[in-house]
Order: C-alpha cells, then sequence, then structure tokens
C-alpha cells in the first residue's frame, strides 16, 4: 500500500506550516525536521540548492526509504509473531525502537544505546 506522491506532498507541507506555526508561538520544534521540510519544498519548487542542502536532502530522503524498509519489515515480524511464528526477537525489538524513535516516542537511555547499536551496526552491512 504505498501512499498517494500528491497526498504525501500535501502532509509534508501541512506539517511544515504546523512547525513554523509552532515555532512562531515560541514553541520547541524538531529543528532538523523543520529543515528537513523546507529543503523537501525549497527542492520540489524547482529551488536552486546549495551542495550542502542536495547533500542533506539526498541523507533525508535515504533515511526516509531505510526507515519505510524497517517499519515494513517490523509489521510483518509482528504480524508474524501474532499468529505464532517464531521471529527474531532481537530484530523485532530494534525495529520497534526505530518505529517508537521515529513516531517521537521517548526512549530510555538504555533503549537509545540499543537503537544507536543497531544503527550503527545496519550501517556498517549497507557499506560492505
Amino acid at each position: 500500500e504505498k501512499e498517494d506522491p500528491e497526498e504525501q506532498i500535501q502532509l509534508e507541507l501541512e506539517e511544515l506550516d504546523h512547525l513554523l506555526q509552532l515555532k512562531e508561538t515560541g514553541e520547541a520544534v524538531d529543528e532538523q525536521r523543520l529543515y528537513e521540510l523546507e529543503l523537501l519544498v525549497r527542492h520540489r519548487n524547482g529551488e536552486e540548492l546549495s551542495k550542502e542542502e542536495k547533500d542533506d536532502l539526498e541523507f533525508f530522503m535515504e533515511r526516509k526509504k531505510r526507515y519505510e524498509a524497517y517499519a515494513k519489515e517490523y509489521n510483518d515480524l509482528l504480524s508474524k509473531k501474532e499468529s505464532g511464528d517464531a521471529v527474531d526477537a532481537d530484530r523485532l525489538y530494534n525495529l520497534e525502537l526505530v518505529v517508537r524513535n521515529h513516531l517521537g516516542e521517548s526512549l530510555t537511555d538504555d533503549e537509545f544505546d540499543d537503537l544507536e547499536a543497531f544503527e550503527d551496526e545496519e550501517d556498517k552491512k549497507a557499506d560492505e
């Protein structure tokens, strides 16, 4: 079930607008996400991006693809577990941390350390 690209663009514009409104009222916002959304909108509007901004945008897009793959794998493993199939419990745990972190849920220090170790290991695998 792939998202409609137009719907995705609309959701990102709404999120950008919401973050900007929060920032204007002095609320704390995820500055990295704000920057990411601003780059996406500027890119889609055909604005010229600097080399650094292009690199950042590429990084954000890669991270988004990786997250989508992790979320799908997490949901698949969860379904298998719920239907009684054996699953890799460590992998399921680490993917759950990825999803929870992405959704903005707070992680304990230990969970955050586990998440970082998992991401480092995944980065090493991707570089091979």
